[in-house]
């Protein structure tokens, strides 16, 4: 197989479980993405603070794409945007009461996508994949935290 037929592939995957992922989150009225953020949320809630760089940094996206996403999560009543007390450049972002019923049926649609996604492989093979794509993020990005 060619190199450049890798990146296709990588490619179509990444969308094809964005593709479902949407489908099981649109049951709740949100975005692939936006489930991911909420389930970064609801892992760290009561923890320290969290702002909007801790999930920009955390899902490696853009300030643009992490503000779309929070403007609407809070306009569904998902989360609470108030003035951050570590950085006042910042708003503390926090998991409104309702959204706290959802987290089991968040933790669902993740473990369902990652099921799918290696559904046929043995167990060997599984821990393998799981290591060659850190291998390919860390060659990437320069990150070793993929996946926490």
């Amino acid at each position: 197989m060619k190199q450049h037929d890798n990146a296709k592939l990588i490619v179509q995957l990444g969308n094809s479980i964005v593709k479902n992922r949407n489908t099981a989150a649109a049951k709740f009225g949100l975005t692939s993405g936006q489930a991911l953020i909420m389930k970064f949320l609801l892992k760290h809630q009561g923890s320290e603070e969290i702002n909007q760089l801790d999930i920009q940094k955390d899902m490696n996206l853009s300030h643009q794409t992490v503000t779309g996403m929070l403007r609407r999560l809070e306009r569904d009543g998902y989360v609470i945007c108030e003035q951050s007390q570590r950085d006042k450049r910042y708003k503390r972002i926090t998991v409104a009461q309702e959204a706290k019923e959802l987290e089991q049926a968040l933790k669902e649609v993740a473990h369902c996508a990652e099921e799918k996604v290696v559904e046929g492989m043995t167990e060997a093979e599984q821990v393998e994949f799981n290591r060659l794509l850190l291998i390919a993020h860390k060659n990437m990005t320069g990150s070793t935290d993929a996946g926490k």
